[in-house]
């Protein structure tokens, strides 16, 4: 998620650089609009499934990661703009189901004595692995993406490495999540 919101504007800018302004409303648009359905749906979904389903707060965050990877996959191949704003909000929709049922779990299996302790250790180990995905990503992409030189520009990179980049640490994140 936080290399997904560090690099995103940065995949866009490289690949449609005349839709700056465009990108720059959409992306607000998808981040509010998609974040926030997402997880309600995810909470709603978990409530609702939970009783008939115990293991349903833990299953919908892992599905909604890898419904999210078709979509990672379209933005890093496509090319066109709207089509990948497009896929940025479905991720986005697919992809940020895990708050409600994944808090709701911190709060069911821990006391009450050290719940807040619980919420505050589960954020600050997302928050550096956030910070180590965000560091990694742009690591890869000056390591490997190569930097070329066109019409006389300065050095830049491959408009669609790091599209690529984040599409293989998804699929290794959000996959490596549904399966622990």
């Amino acid at each position: 998620g936080y290399a997904i919101g560090y690099y995103m504007p940065q995949v866009f800018s490289r690949m449609y650089p005349s839709y700056g302004d465009q990108y720059s409303i959409l992306n607000a648009v998808v981040i509010t609009l998609g974040g926030l359905a997402s997880a309600y749906l995810g909470g709603y979904f978990a409530d609702k499934w939970e009783p008939r389903w115990k293991k349903a707060r833990t299953f919908i965050p892992g599905v909604g990661g890898l419904l999210a990877l078709p979509f990672m996959a379209l933005i890093a191949f496509v090319d066109n703009f709207y089509v990948a704003i497009f896929a940025l909000f479905m991720e986005f929709l697919t992809a940020e189901c895990w708050l409600g049922p994944v808090q709701s779990v911190l709060q069911n299996i821990y006391p009450s004595k050290v719940r807040g302790l619980a919420a505050s250790l589960f954020v600050l180990v997302g928050s550096l692995a956030g910070a180590l995905s965000s560091f990694l990503v742009g690591l890869i992409d000056d390591q490997l993406s190569g930097r070329y030189k066109e019409n006389g520009d300065d050095e830049y990179h491959h408009p669609k490495a790091i599209g690529y980049i984040l599409l293989v640490t998804t699929i290794i994140s959000y996959g490596g999540a549904f399966v622990f």
